[in-house]
């Protein structure tokens, strides 16, 4: 059982990187398609590149699967899926994984307690609230403390999470495997675990950790040097709740020599024809290469090196592919000199066969021969329903 405990501890330390403030705020539905990415919301997945014992590069995503009820408040289930190979897997219930029980409201952050696979559970009863945007460069001391049970010992035992940490700055910018993000807050600090329920080689000794939070993204990068465990984004998507109506979805990822393939399609959401062909979509690409260099000084890629599709079910839009020195999605790099370039489409598909809703996509494919290249997508369309 301890060497179970030892792995379940040293990746629970690692995903909680991922685990931090998470901004979650419904979309309206009504914002332009040439607007910024987007904040959080309760639909939105991440996925990110890990770094850990017992689990070298693996990647995992992130996502909110539910609520739970904690001290009488119900709590967003923050999951971080272990071993999945798409987004739809992070709300199986069979799906293992860590999950945090945070809500977020403005600036102050819930905690209510962590779950580890179901083998190990932390409750903080009553939640602690946590202010997340402190004064730049002025210490913060959070205590977490609550009873731990384990699948093998289901007796409560008491533990303490104790975080000592700044936040060093607003503005700060970092690598990931997105490229390099900015307008980032980076807090720095360590972490310290005490307690009967805190395993004796954890009790006690002090971590250092560092996080990266960008308010859209969420968190984008993180670090624990001392275990060597880290973690980056790697991409964000966002399928909508609409159930009538304006829906809009959007992703954002990186194509490169081993994943040159970039998509973004209305079935995604939920394996169905959804798509009103009757009424306009409005669909929109940015590309830019993801090395900060590279995007400011290197040219467009030609039509050959990277294909870019607007499609339908059966049939696709013409397209320009337009320059720009400025971003739609991603207004923070605005004035860093990087070059994007755009693609716009704004169509319905009334002449495709049929009484029934369709789909509609973006596809990019770059020569893996290439730097590695952002792209950020947005559908808004309309929800097609049989009275239409």
């Amino acid at each position: 059982m301890t060497s179970t405990i030892r792995s379940g501890c040293l990746r629970l330390l690692g995903v909680a990187l991922l685990a931090g403030p998470t901004a979650c705020e419904v979309d309206d539905g009504e914002r332009s398609v040439k607007s910024p990415f987007g904040r959080f919301t309760e639909t939105t997945v991440s996925s990110f590149t890990t770094q850990m014992p017992y689990s070298r590069g693996e990647r995992m995503f992130a996502g909110v699967v539910g609520q739970v009820e904690v001290g009488g408040k119900q709590v967003r289930r923050y999951k971080i899926g272990y071993e999945i190979a798409t987004p739809s897997q992070l709300g199986d219930p069979q799906t293992q994984g860590a999950e945090f029980w945070i809500n977020l409201s403005g600036d102050t952050m819930t905690v209510a307690g962590f779950q580890e696979s179901k083998i190990l559970t932390a409750t903080i009863d009553p939640p602690v609230q946590v202010n997340i945007n402190p004064p730049e460069g002025v210490p913060q001391r959070v205590v977490l403390a609550g009873t731990v049970v384990h699948v093998d010992d289901p007796t409560p035992k008491s533990a303490e999470l104790v975080v000592d940490g700044v936040l060093a700055t607003r503005n700060a910018s970092v690598e990931t495997a997105m490229g390099v993000i900015h307008g980032c807050r980076h807090y720095t600090g360590s972490i310290t675990l005490a307690g009967e329920g805190v395993p004796e080689f954890l009790h006690g000794v002090p971590f250092a950790a560092e996080i990266w939070y960008h308010p859209d993204l969420g968190i984008v990068a993180g670090n624990l040097p001392e275990l060597g465990i880290s973690t980056g984004l790697v991409g964000e998507e966002d399928f909508g709740q609409a159930t009538s109506g304006i829906n809009t979805i959007r992703r954002v990822g990186t194509l490169t020599s081993t994943n040159p393939l970039f998509g973004l399609s209305t079935w995604e959401r939920k394996r169905e024809f959804d798509a009103d062909k009757m009424t306009h979509a409005k669909m929109l690409l940015e590309l830019r290469w993801a090395g900060d260099e590279d995007a400011r000084s290197r040219e467009a890629p030609t039509l050959q090196q990277v294909v870019v599709l607007f499609n339908t079910t059966w049939g696709y839009f013409r397209h320009n592919l337009v320059e720009s020195p400025v971003s739609f999605f991603h207004p923070e790099e605005n004035g860093k000199g990087y070059r994007y370039w755009y693609a716009f489409v704004d169509e319905a598909a009334k002449n495709e066969p049929g009484d029934n809703g369709i789909a509609y996509s973006v596809r990019v494919e770059s020569d893996p021969s290439l730097p590695p290249l952002r792209a950020t997508a947005r559908i808004r369309y309309n929800l097609f329903t049989q009275s239409q």
